[in-house]
């Protein structure tokens, strides 16, 4: 008997009903994907991505857009792709702030207690001042150790309000002006006179 050509096999109707969910699954926009990126980007722009890992924040939101565009062209494989991608991106420009931003923290307490130690040691040796002009200069050195003291909090004001790289640039301008000005601050006389042991 002659089969009838509009008959299908079970074994073509299943590979039809597999290949017809596939294309069903895979047609769908990438909606989750979507949402995931968009959060890591979120949460990469709390971290002050833009501010300490400017770059790799940036590739994170090219990648995003692109996977917007990807979306309004249907093209939702390629655009699932690169959701992923902006959402992997995104958490290592976090990641990556995230330890610059210790970097510079410990940087500048390391500073801040250089600088502070510096002081100490030219207040105490201002205190030791001899000879006739010791209480003139004595006068204004406190002036002088005021300012770097007022300097020192200033920077630190700046990283208490999240510009660690401002607080690491002014201290780092701090230092330079108290290695300069240390043998204007103690006379040359005086520090010649503390190493002969007089």
């Amino acid at each position: 008997m002659h089969r009838s050509s509009t008959c299908v096999s079970p074994i073509a109707a299943m590979i039809l009903i597999m290949v017809a969910a596939c294309l069903g699954s895979c047609s769908k926009p990438p909606t989750e994907e979507m949402l995931r990126a968009e959060k890591s980007l979120d949460a990469a722009r709390d971290s002050e991505a833009s501010r300490y890992a400017g770059e790799e924040i940036d590739a994170a939101r090219a990648r995003f857009e692109m996977a917007r565009e990807l979306v309004a062209a249907r093209k939702y494989d390629e655009a699932r792709a690169a959701a992923a991608e902006a959402e992997q991106l995104a958490h290592q420009a976090g990641t990556l702030a995230e330890m610059r931003k210790e970097k510079l923290k410990t940087e500048a307490a390391q500073i801040i207690e250089d600088l502070r130690k510096k002081v100490g040691e030219l207040r105490l040796q201002t205190e030791e001042l001899t000879g006739s002009k010791a209480a003139e200069v004595r006068e204004k050195n406190r002036e002088q150790f005021a300012t770097w003291d007022a300097a020192i909090g200033a920077a630190e004001a700046d990283g208490a309000a999240g510009n660690l790289q401002g607080m690491i640039e002014r201290l780092a301008a701090l230092r330079k002006e108290i290695e300069k000005n240390s043998a204007v601050v103690i006379p040359k006389e005086n520090k010649t006179r503390r190493k002969g042991g007089s």
